[in-house]
């Protein structure tokens, strides 16, 4: 039995991605196997596509990947389980994310029991739910357990119309805070009615030139470096970002013992399953509640996912990317 995925035999560019049929996964004793309805597709996927930061190869695999079928979030159905498999059933709707084995741009896909897999809500869509454990999940471990945001503190959220950046917004918002996004003019709408407080068109400001005080700067695509926007951040301020390169390094090295102006990265798919279960039912409770809305602009069919990654490289999309299987 077969089934259709997206392949990338070597990293590189979108046009590198190939549609392939490849043999239907068997779940292990551990395993769920779980019919793919949706997928995301990330900034990170189009990272882990072109193999950058070089460094990240170490991980992901030198000098081609060690595992060819791209995608990280899926939403789906469980099919099948394995024999030690309690915690799921056939037919159990369910989300997650596939990790560093990477495989959810696919017809199928096989995850441990042990990871990430959460029950979907009622009502919630599998289009919705496929991108949680990217945006909304990095953007709450972000704001809630590192940041420690608070009522009232003012927050600025660069690059606020991705898929982390808008579920940053409504987050900040729901935990009480003054939110600034930066986002192109096309998009200031967009950003209104996520009910940000202010927005700054990034199209035209140089970041070096902006004023303000800010308690904490999350720049979501890390276009931002904290050495030419830490005039920004309050005497104690944060600046944090989700994209790591050696400059972020250095900075988090330099000001990691300080009382001041503080640079942070963090790797959420890297954190423990125990500290994200928690964090994705507080974004189920969200989602249920209205309090954050999936903002899924982009579909495409599994046909199209160099299309997806093309959208995604461009930088201009509005929330998120989803990947539909037939």
């Amino acid at each position: 039995m077969q089934m259709t995925a997206a392949f990338i035999p070597t990293y590189g560019s979108p046009d590198k991605i190939r549609i392939r049929a490849t043999a239907h996964p068997d779940p292990k004793k551990d395993e769920v196997l779980i019919r793919v309805m949706a997928s995301g597709v990330t900034k990170a996927d189009t990272m882990m596509r072109s193999g950058t930061p070089y460094f990240a190869r170490l991980m992901v695999g030198f000098p081609r990947p060690r595992h060819p079928i791209l995608g990280t979030g899926y939403a789906g159905i469980v099919t099948e389980v394995g024999a030690d498999v309690t915690g799921f059933r056939v037919g159990d709707r369910v989300y997650g994310n596939a990790g560093l084995t990477f495989g959810a741009n696919a017809d199928y896909v096989t995850v441990k029991q042990s990871e990430l897999i959460v029950p979907m809500p009622d009502g919630l869509s599998f289009e919705d739910a496929a991108p949680l454990t990217d945006g909304a999940l990095t953007s709450l471990t972000f704001l809630q357990e590192i940041a420690h945001l608070q009522p009232g503190q003012r927050v600025l959220i660069i690059g606020a119309t991705g898929a982390l950046g808008a579920a940053a917004v409504q987050i900040a918002k729901s935990m009480g805070a003054h939110v600034t996004g930066t986002a192109r003019a096309a998009n200031f709408g967009f950003l209104r009615d996520l009910d940000a407080d202010a927005v700054i068109d990034h199209g035209i400001r140089d970041v070096s030139q902006m004023t303000g005080q800010y308690d904490v700067i999350y720049d979501t695509p890390g276009v931002a470096p904290f050495r030419i926007i830490r005039h920004l951040l309050t005497p104690k301020g944060l600046y944090m970002s989700p994209v790591l390169g050696c400059d972020l390094l250095f900075r988090m090295l330099m000001t990691r013992r300080s009382k001041g102006r503080r640079a942070v990265f963090s790797a959420t798919g890297l954190r423990s399953v125990a500290q994200q279960r928690p964090l994705c039912d507080q974004i189920n409770e969200m989602m249920t509640s209205g309090q954050l809305r999936g903002l899924v602009e982009h579909r495409f069919p599994l046909s199209d996912a160099a299309r997806a990654h093309a959208l995604v490289d461009a930088g201009h999309k509005r929330g998120n990317v989803v990947l539909t299987s037939a």
